[in-house]
């Protein structure tokens, strides 16, 4: 695989962490019916009562996959490099591919009969795209840096 294509890997995930960002920057907007919507009836009903927990663990959140994005497009060379780039890109890897195993146990609850939302697999199958679009342009940049050793 090219090292351009690496870098297309990052810039795609990089774009879709910010798309996750700017879609919890509507949940917050929407409030209860968002957060029920992606499964969380603890924040809706927070939410319901006056709340601001729901929405600033929302903008944490919004944030953090921010910052994702920051890192993705600086491996992607979108932006200037930022610190820890080959650590902050194994971070984000890791993360969004254990978010996507749990697909594993989503497909468990669905052959094991349980009501379940099918939304919620897909949420995971998204985290999992997202984690090997990281993975595999990680993998290239840090192929490419111990090939020029």
């Amino acid at each position: 695989m090219h090292a351009l294509t690496g870098r297309r890997f990052l810039i795609a995930g990089g774009t879709a962490s910010f798309a996750l960002a700017a879609l919890h920057v509507l949940i917050i907007a929407i409030g209860p019916p968002a957060y029920l919507y992606f499964g969380r009836l603890d924040l809706a009903e927070a939410a319901d009562r006056g709340s601001l927990m729901p929405p600033l663990a929302t903008a944490a959140i919004t944030f953090l996959l921010s910052v994702w994005g920051v890192y993705g497009y600086s491996g992607g060379r979108l932006i200037r490099r930022v610190p820890f780039l080959r650590t902050g890109l194994v971070t984000v890897t890791l993360i969004y591919l254990a978010r996507g195993l749990v697909l594993v146990a989503d497909y468990s609850r669905w052959l094991a009969g349980e009501e379940y939302p099918p939304r919620q697999a897909v949420f995971s199958a998204t985290a999992l795209a997202i984690g090997l679009c990281y993975a595999i342009g990680t993998w290239q940049i840090l192929r490419k840096s111990v090939d020029a050793l």
